[in-house]
């Protein structure tokens, strides 16, 4: 797949070593991949305009991670959300595209991210 065609990934994870494991497991399945500790860091990646999806993980950046993901639901962009439960789950609304419960395994994340980026196509990418 050519670089250009690759998705952006950005990851909001507060944990520097479980942010790199998914970086390199997204990177090993092709999506382009910027890595944000905290919403200040995501909120700069966001303003590059091009990001295609939004993982956050919501058990320790909890508020950060609702005004992130309120931001990228307003603006068309889709979010998977990591959630440590349903009650967070129930808080976050219609602001995800997907919720995945942690502790969760890396082929189910994988599989969260192709599925959401899929029913997130633009128009012109269908056919």
């Amino acid at each position: 797949m050519p670089v250009a065609a690759r998705k952006h990934v950005l990851l909001l994870q507060h944990n520097a070593g479980v942010r790199q494991l998914i970086h390199e497991v997204l990177e090993e399945s092709r999506y382009r991949v910027s890595l944000a500790a905290n919403a200040t860091e995501a909120r700069q990646a966001l303003a590059h305009g091009d990001v295609d999806l939004l993982i956050a993980d919501v058990a320790k950046t909890g508020g950060e991670a609702r005004d992130v993901a309120e931001y990228a639901a307003s603006v068309g962009l889709p979010c998977v959300l990591i959630s440590p439960g349903q009650r967070v789950r129930e808080s976050f609304g219609q602001d995800a595209a997907a919720f995945i419960d942690n502790p969760f395994t890396l082929e189910h994340l994988c599989n969260a991210v192709a599925q959401t980026l899929l029913a997130h196509r633009p128009p012109s990418a269908e056919g």
